[in-house]
């Protein structure tokens, strides 16, 4: 927060992120455990390098097929 007299001026939100833009798994292979599997190594990969937040988002057009 910037502060000027103890009167508050701004604030920035910061985040420095690392992304992985998409998971997938081949259509014959799930409901097999793999997915969670691939998710496991992510949280492995994100706690060698001291991330401790992984956020997971999914879009209204995807679909099991």
């Amino acid at each position: 927060m910037l502060e000027d007299n103890e009167e508050a001026l701004g604030y920035a939100w910061i985040e420095i992120r690392e992304y992985i833009h998409q998971i997938s798994i081949v259509e014959t292979k799930r409901n097999k455990g793999y997915g969670s599997s691939l998710m496991e190594c992510i949280y492995e990969i994100a706690n060698d390098r001291g991330i401790d937040l992984i956020e997971l988002d999914d879009w209204f057009e995807n679909s099991v097929v």
